[in-house]
């Protein structure tokens, strides 16, 4: 986008749908949903890491003596480093080797609240993410911080925890998908290095009494769209 604007240029409403003449059911909707997806593009670098004894040459053994596992990445090296020494004889070392690789592990995903799973509206995510994957998404989107807040009184006794929201569009679980999604990739070997950022997508869901559901929400380039899972 060549113009920033705020964020709640991004909130769709009834009222912006209307003054677009989207073609919207002529009934009041008997609810309207703010909720919000979330998008995760994360770049990890991750050391993993395994032991074996082996039964080394001289030759090999010293060469491999020399190498020192560096404390930064390099995406895609393999190192390999003498661990304890079991046994020597004059033709081989008895050793344990560590070996290393510094892997690459990327995750791009969009997750919606999982109500819309069971609903009319279940391929809603797949529209969404057809839409947003490979464009650059817009920075007034970007959730810099996913932290539950405590809100309440002055003793912890009487505080709540709130979940985040974006603007009062609400995450649902799709928050939780994403953290589980992410935490996996994490807990195997040492992260090394990581770039984790996350964007949410609000989008509005119109339950009607008799007509069909239907969903309002916007494109990276800021237009309304109106989905009706057809």
């Amino acid at each position: 986008m060549s113009t920033r604007v705020k964020p709640s240029a991004f909130l769709p409403t009834l009222g912006l749908a209307r003054a677009a003449k989207l073609p919207l059911h002529a009934a009041q909707p008997q609810e309207q949903l703010q909720l919000a997806a979330l998008m995760v593009d994360a770049q990890i670098v991750r050391r993993d890491s395994w032991s074996e004894i082996d039964a080394l040459r001289h030759e090999d053994f010293e060469r491999l003596s020399n190498n020192i596992l560096p404390p930064a990445a390099n995406p895609g090296a393999v190192y390999h480093v003498i661990g304890r020494i079991i046994e020597q004889t004059p033709h081989w070392v008895r050793c344990r080797v560590d070996h290393h690789f510094d892997k690459v592990v990327e995750l791009k995903e969009t997750w919606v609240p999982s109500p819309l799973h069971a609903s009319p509206m279940r391929y809603f995510e797949a529209a969404l993410e057809s839409m947003i994957m490979n464009a650059s998404a817009p920075e007034e989107l970007r959730c810099m911080d996913l932290t539950p807040k405590a809100v309440g009184g002055a003793y912890r006794s009487a505080q709540t925890v709130r979940q985040p929201d974006f603007h009062g569009y609400d995450f649902g679980d799709a928050l939780t998908a994403a953290e589980k999604s992410v935490n996996a990739l994490l807990v195997r070997g040492t992260v090394v290095s990581s770039d984790i950022r996350a964007w949410a997508w609000p989008f509005l869901w119109l339950r009607y009494a008799h007509d069909p559901d239907c969903i309002l929400f916007f494109d990276p380039s800021c237009r309304l769209h109106l989905y009706t899972g057809e």
